[in-house]
């Protein structure tokens, strides 16, 4: 536990010197001392009870006036003067060199006095000398531990804010092991570069390069000044982590998303935008009073001045630009700081490019290579959804007739061709309607949230042009499909009763006449 200062037993211990070294002081001399000493002691300790502020000046200046008193009642002692050392060094000690200096001058104004009075010169000079000489000694050291508190003060200041971005990094990764889309870890990125929480930036905005093009992507920040504040007073008076800031969209102001959403850049022309600069150059780039136009029509009343941008990188490769700024709270952005950015944008590098390798390996793991359907567990998923959902929906059974014989007079490779042509007619017809699935072999499936089987007989046929002309294009030869349709619930409650009434229906088609629908058959 820290000992308290004691000013009583401070003012008691310079009298009890004063009294063990000087023999001149009187009787009557020690005992008004003492008093004195004591009385301002017990004065002072109530203060410090009190006044918390005045306590330790009103110290100072009880040293002072008992060392003053010291001199005056010992006036032939060549000791008295040095008990102004005391208050000086105390003022030294809790007021650093300031303090020091004031008390110090204080006492030379009284030497001086002194100086104007005194019978003996070269005495009184020495003790200005002894006096000044240690004052200055103890100004060097006190400036010296100074200058070694600002260097500790400044590097546990460094540590903590690397404490902070490590634990900041933690938080992040952790986050973006668990995105489940691109927005998601958009979201993660740009939410740990700005205020309330993660690197404190007023607003960020992420693009990100594809097919040739700089997109806007993201983009986090409010909308004003004030709103600012107010978001960042909530985040900080709540304690909020990181996860629950992100799941806080008010910190995403819409107009400022619509606007970097609508960013399009083309490396090959837009050379002069900053974005594009940065990208190309794969170097971090600070600006200071830049101009708001250099952004373009669409990024000019964002108003980006003052602001930091990065690369992000993976290997060499570009994968797109983050930028920063201070727009509310004007806060200058460093080299420093541009450095921890770079580390930043490497660890989103990281993220956005295991988050494509993902989302590749998902899509393929459902995807049938040969016609860029989906596959036949793919299939089973979306039925299982639908049923677990209580969803109705249309399934379609489809065959293309006589694909062996075609196999035979064609050839396998063409054979591949046909199915893949196959492949994307059920894509063009499914768009926005359905889904479209390589059920096995020469047979597909396509399920229609929704439609009735009445509904879908449009679709079918428009199914049926579309493969027979495809086929035509490719071998001048007619290829036709069969096509039988069972809905939910009506002709079932699971996949196995939805499937075997599909199929019995496209059974009879081939057996009534190929190229035909189930309910053509139904109605002959």
């Amino acid at each position: 536990m820290k000992k308290q200062f004691n000013p009583a037993f401070l003012f008691l211990l310079i009298i009890g010197i004063s009294l063990f070294f000087i023999e001149e002081i009187y009787l009557i001399n020690s005992i008004i001392a003492l008093s004195m000493a004591l009385t301002l002691g017990l004065l002072i300790n109530y203060m410090k009870s009190r006044t918390v502020r005045l306590y330790k000046i009103a110290s100072i200046l009880g040293a002072f006036f008992i060392a003053h008193y010291l001199v005056v009642i010992m006036p032939a002692s060549s000791l008295a003067y040095l008990f102004f050392l005391v208050p000086i060094t105390l003022a030294s000690l809790i007021y650093h060199c300031k303090g020091g200096l004031v008390t110090y001058l204080g006492t030379l104004v009284f030497l001086l006095l002194e100086l104007l009075n005194t019978q003996n010169l070269i005495e009184t000079l020495e003790k200005t000398v002894i006096i000044s000489l240690f004052t200055l000694t103890l100004v060097y050291f006190v400036l010296q531990k100074q200058k070694l508190y600002f260097q500790n003060g400044t590097w546990l200041i460094n540590l903590h804010r690397k404490v902070n971005e490590l634990s900041l990094m933690r938080d992040v990764t952790i986050s973006m092991q668990s995105a489940k889309n691109n927005n998601e870890l958009h979201n993660i990125i740009l939410t740990a570069l700005t205020a309330g929480y993660g690197l404190g930036y007023n607003r960020a905005a992420i693009f990100l390069y594809q097919e040739g093009i700089l997109h806007g992507k993201y983009a986090i920040g409010p909308r004003n000044k004030k709103e600012a504040y107010r978001i960042w007073g909530s985040v900080v008076a709540q304690k909020t982590n990181l996860f629950q800031v992100m799941d806080n969209q008010e910190h995403i102001d819409l107009g400022f998303m619509d606007n970097i959403l609508n960013v399009v850049l083309d490396p090959l022309k837009d050379t002069e935008h900053p974005l594009i600069k940065c990208f190309l150059s794969q170097k971090p780039q600070l600006v200071s009073n830049g101009l708001a136009k250099d952004f373009g029509p669409l990024m000019e009343n964002l108003e980006f001045e003052n602001y930091a941008m990065v690369p992000i990188l993976n290997s060499g490769e570009g994968l797109g630009v983050i930028i920063v700024d201070n727009r509310f709270n004007e806060k200058p952005i460093s080299e420093e700081d541009l450095d921890t950015l770079m580390t930043f944008a490497h660890q989103s590098a990281l993220a956005l490019e295991n988050n494509r390798l993902y989302n590749e390996i998902s899509v393929l793991a459902i995807t049938d290579e040969l016609t860029k359907l989906y596959n036949h567990r793919h299939f089973k998923n979306q039925i299982e959804y639908y049923l677990k959902n209580q969803m109705a929906f249309t399934l379609m059974v489809i065959d293309v007739n006589n694909f062996k014989l075609f196999n035979e007079n064609f050839g396998h490779k063409m054979g591949d061709l046909v199915l893949s042509k196959v492949g994307e007619a059920l894509k063009r017809v499914a768009f926005k309607k359905g889904m479209a699935f390589r059920y096995g072999g020469d047979e597909f499936t396509m399920i229609f949230p929704g439609l009735s089987i009445d509904d879908a007989q449009p679709v079918a046929y428009d199914i049926q042009t579309q493969i027979k002309s495809e086929a035509k294009k490719l071998v001048n030869h007619s290829l036709t499909v069969s096509i039988g349709l069972s809905s939910y619930p009506l002709d079932g409650t699971d996949e196995t009763q939805l499937f075997i009434k599909a199929d019995q229906n496209m059974q009879e088609v081939k057996s009534s006449g190929k190229n035909l629908i189930s309910e053509e058959v139904a109605s002959c």
